[in-house]
């Protein structure tokens, strides 16, 4: 996630993956370190399906994106616009 509204990094935005039938949620909360100068992505486990059926991307601005059928093991990077 790279924030232009909310901010740089993408910080405070929640992920909401929907696989094989579960729901995980995760929010972004920087990095790991207090001395870290890049934001870690956001990760989920995916169990034995094979795509994520859908990923709701929440900033902390109110914009929302939806992606749909997206293949395991891909990185994504969304842009708040």
């Amino acid at each position: 996630m790279r924030g232009t509204v909310s901010n740089r990094h993408g910080l405070g935005a929640g992920a909401k993956l929907i696989a094989g039938g579960k729901t995980r949620s995760r929010q972004h909360i920087g990095p790991s370190h207090f001395t870290s100068l890049d934001s870690q992505p956001v990760h989920f486990g995916r169990g034995t399906s094979s795509q994520a059926d859908s990923i709701e991307i929440a900033c902390p601005s109110g914009w929302t994106s939806l992606l749909t059928h997206v293949p395991a093991s891909t990185l994504v990077w969304v842009d708040e616009p």
